[in-house]
Order: C-alpha cells, then sequence, then structure tokens
C-alpha cells in the first residue's frame, strides 16, 4: 500500500479500509516520516538562504549609499560597515567600525591598513533575537544614522524570519529524531 500523497493517507482512514490498513507496516509510516523530515529541512534551509538574500540587498543598497557619500566632496566619512555571513546552516547580518593603522609601527605616517571591529549586539526577551541599539550609532554623520536605520530595521525583520525557520528546523530535527528512535526500538524487538 502507498502512503505516499495525501490522498492515499486521507483513504486510508477512512472507516471500511481496516484490511488495507492492516497491510501497512510502522516502519513504512516512519521511513515516510523521516523523508518528510529530510525534504522539510532543505526547504527550510532554503528560505532562510532567501531571507539572507532580502538582508544582503540591504546591505548593498547601505554600500551603494556609503560610496555616494565618499565621492560626494564635503561629505562627512562613515566608518561603519556591514556584512551578511553565512556561517555552518546560520546567518549573522553584522555591523563592525572600521578604522585605519599604520602597516609599520615605526612609520606611523607610512602606508595604513583597514582593522575592523565588530560591534556587539542586544538580545532581549522584548526585541526579540539579537539587534543593535541604534545609540551605538549616534555619532555616525547624519545620513549615515538615517541609512544604518534603515538597514538595521530590515536586519531586524530578517533575523526575526531567520529565528522562526531555525526554530522550525529544531523542531523538525527533534522529530525526525523520535522516528529513529521509535524505529530503532522496533528493531530491537523485532529481534
Amino acid at each position: 500500500m502507498k502512503i505516499d500523497t495525501e490522498t492515499d493517507v486521507l483513504d486510508l482512514l477512512q472507516p471500511g479500509c481496516i484490511s488495507e490498513r492492516m497491510l501497512i507496516g510502522s516502519d513504512q509510516i516512519k521511513q515516510n516520516g523521516a523523508r518528510f523530515c529530510e525534504e522539510m529541512t532543505k526547504r527550510l534551509n532554503l528560505e532562510i538562504y532567501r531571507t539572507a538574500l532580502e538582508a544582503q540587498k540591504a546591505a548593498d543598497w547601505y554600500w551603494m549609499e556609503n560610496q555616494a557619500e565618499r565621492e560626494n566632496p564635503g561629505s562627512e566619512t562613515c566608518y561603519i560597515g556591514t556584512r551578511v555571513k553565512l556561517n555552518r546552516g546560520s546567518v549573522q547580518l553584522m555591523w563592525y567600525r572600521n578604522r585605519t593603522v599604520p602597516v609599520d609601527k615605526a612609520k606611523p605616517s607610512g602606508p595604513r591598513k583597514v582593522m575592523s571591529t565588530y560591534i556587539q549586539t542586544k538580545s532581549s526577551r522584548k526585541a526579540g533575537p539579537q539587534h543593535y541599539d541604534m545609540r551605538t550609532f549616534k555619532n555616525e554623520p547624519g545620513w549615515a544614522k538615517e541609512v544604518i536605520e534603515k538597514v538595521e530595521e530590515i536586519y531586524r525583520r530578517v533575523r526575526k524570519r531567520i529565528y522562526r525557520l531555525q526554530e522550525s528546523k529544531r523542531h523538525i530535527k527533534q522529530y525526525r529524531l523520535m522516528l529513529e528512535q521509535e524505529l530503532n526500538e522496533q528493531k530491537y524487538h523485532e529481534q
């Protein structure tokens, strides 16, 4: 008996289908459940990456605005940067502060290199997943504060969505582990 589609299963749940239901093994049901978990995990990962794409678009917009201001004579420079980082299935939306340091400490007026320091996030039950306190950026030029605020608002929404998707992945994983444990116990008892 097939239990691959919703129609298959709904037909088998009809009161008059006792003999057909008896032909289906518990292991078959659990194996279908394990396949479901695998498919859902792949779909959730894809949605996490799609959501990260929205954050990357916001980061790109920030960098375009930053570049435009740098090319504008008389504009104040902003040393804040942002990036979207994928790290083993998770997504990090970060802000950092750049500074320049001499390449050779013996020649402070010589060539310089850029060093970045990541800005710490805040996390609270009220605000949800990690977020940046806008007071962190209070000393930045007006144009930068405005753009950072808009980008961080997008980041905030993206973080919440990704948090929910990752939460769903954890629940799917727990369900899959339950199915695997039941299958292993069933095999043990059949021996």
